[in-house]
């Protein structure tokens, strides 16, 4: 494969952040009041041996529990999710070989036309619309003032009573700010043409999940030790576990920072891009800069950067279980 046909295309995803969301926003000042005053938005009854729950106000007896939840919960939903993932491709495999073998061919309708149209498409073409098109439906579901409630408890990431464990994964599709939103679909869709071939449209989506939920684990370690009650959301974690995966397959590759290269030209090696997330990470979380998420940024990096190096070969084992053990089942 020539690489130097690709370059161009690609770019570094520091633009593409999973950020603390701005409270400015009115559906996240409302998302704010529900984590502290209960979803139904009204002021819960005082009760003078409970701690108000205020921004920098979380109990110290929180953090052990919090932290626990969230380890346990990624220890059970990353396997869970690479299990779906590996079953999805099991069924895909099947439909391919098995129900595509005694497809009839019927007259064609609108229904088929349309099927015509997409499945002309490319294998990358396909899973870059699917996946902005969900992302997009979610960023659309938070302008529907009904669903706050329901939005702040499920699709935002926040160590605190109030929010549901699986916003830890589903805050990795979720947006509330469209230009946020169009960022991370072009600095993802970038890199999808050269990943989709190795990883399969399966794998790659537990890849992007999968890092989407470790990095809500190392960005609960940072609210909880900093106190802070601010949500997170965006694509970020799964997109750096990504990036960190291409950049040690390809370390040769160039890349250049979405965007600012269409201003300054300039290019860098993979495996330099790497080290500096890594180290612009760390620096964030040591100098608590607040824009971004970046204990979670780092998370998706080092999860990316773990499947890389053995997680890889552990899903090839994995998966011949999983496709055995389907196969019987399906039998």
């Amino acid at each position: 494969m020539m690489l130097s046909r690709i370059a161009f295309f690609r770019s570094l995803p520091q633009l593409a952040s999973k950020t603390h969301i701005s409270l400015k926003v009115p559906s996240l000042q409302r998302c704010k009041q529900c984590n502290l005053t209960g979803f139904g938005g009204k002021q819960p009854k005082k009760q003078n041996p409970t701690p108000k729950a205020e921004p920098g106000n979380i109990p110290s007896t929180g953090k052990t529990r919090g932290v626990l939840q969230y380890v346990l919960y990624s220890a059970v939903a990353i396997p869970a999710i690479f299990t779906g993932c590996t079953i999805w491709r099991y069924e895909t495999i099947r439909k391919e070989h098995v129900v595509g073998a005694h497809w009839e061919k019927k007259e064609m309708g609108f229904r088929d036309h349309i099927n015509a149209l997409w499945n002309n498409l490319s294998h990358a073409q396909k899973f870059t619309y699917t996946f902005v098109a969900v992302n997009a439906l979610v960023f659309f579901l938070w302008k529907i003032p009904a669903l706050y409630p329901t939005m702040c408890r499920y699709f935002t990431h926040l160590p605190h009573s109030s929010n549901s464990l699986l916003g830890a994964t589903l805050s990795g599709i979720s947006h509330t700010n469209g230009l946020h939103l169009f960022v991370n679909m072009y600095v993802f869709s970038s890199f999808i043409p050269l990943l989709l071939p190795i990883f399969g449209k399966e794998q790659l989506t537990a890849i992007f999940l999968g890092g989407a939920t470790f990095s809500s684990v190392t960005s609960t370690l940072q609210k909880l030790g900093m106190k802070s009650m601010i949500p997170s959301v965006g694509a970020s974690g799964g997109i750096l576990s990504v990036v960190a995966i291409m950049c040690l397959l390809y370390p040769k590759e160039k890349l250049a920072i979405a965007f600012v290269d269409k201003i300054i030209p300039h290019s860098f090696e993979a495996r330099s891009a790497v080290i500096g997330l890594v180290l612009l990470d760390i620096t964030g979380i040591v100098l608590g800069w607040k824009v971004f998420d970046h204990a979670g940024h780092l998370g998706g990096v080092m999860f990316g950067i773990w499947y890389a190096k053995y997680g890889q070969k552990l899903f090839r084992e994995y998966q011949k279980i999983i496709y055995q053990g389907w196969h019987k089942f399906r039998s």
